[in-house]
Parts: C-alpha cells; structure tokens; sequence
C-alpha cells in the first residue's frame, strides 16, 4: 500500500510514518481560497518531512497542527495551541 504524496527528493511514494497532517492558521491578510491553498501546501510538506523537521517548520511558520504517526501503536503530535480544540492522549509539538 502506498501515498499518493510524493517526497520530492526521492520520486517515490513517501513511507516515513506520517499518516495525516492538518494545518490551521489564521491567514486574515489572504483571501479564503489562497489560505486554503496555503495551508495545502503546508500539510503537504509535514507530510513529506521527520518529525523534527515537522516541528521545527511548525514553529517557523506560527501554524497550529496536528500529525498522526504510525510507530508501533498510532501516535497523534499537536500544537499547544490545539489543545483546547481536542481531547486525548496527545504529544504536544
């Protein structure tokens, strides 16, 4: 079984153990339809990179996120900022 997403350094499906990435940010200088394309991108790259690398972006670009992994059991990462809007066991980003 494998993603749709690409990694772009390698040409091939990506198999790092992201399983899904949310981006949500306040874009109130865009309109609507680049915000959303934006935060397409976005999640797309999370895809694509570790987790360290994940986080690090996260913080660069002030975004509020959340990574599902697969390591052994399904771990899900969020940003603080998230936290309020979720309930669970989570590791904070």
């Amino acid at each position: 079984r494998y993603c749709h997403i690409i990694n772009p350094f390698t040409g091939t499906p990506i198999q790092n153990g992201n399983l899904s990435a949310t981006c949500i940010y306040p874009f109130n200088y865009l309109d609507d339809e680049k915000a959303g394309s934006l935060l397409d991108a976005y999640s797309t790259a999370l895809m694509v990179m570790n987790l360290e690398d994940a986080k690090q972006f996260i913080k660069d670009k002030k975004l509020t996120a959340y990574i599902a992994l697969k390591d052994g059991d399904i771990n899900k990462v969020y940003t603080n900022d998230l936290n309020a809007r979720i309930m669970g066991d989570y590791q904070k980003i």
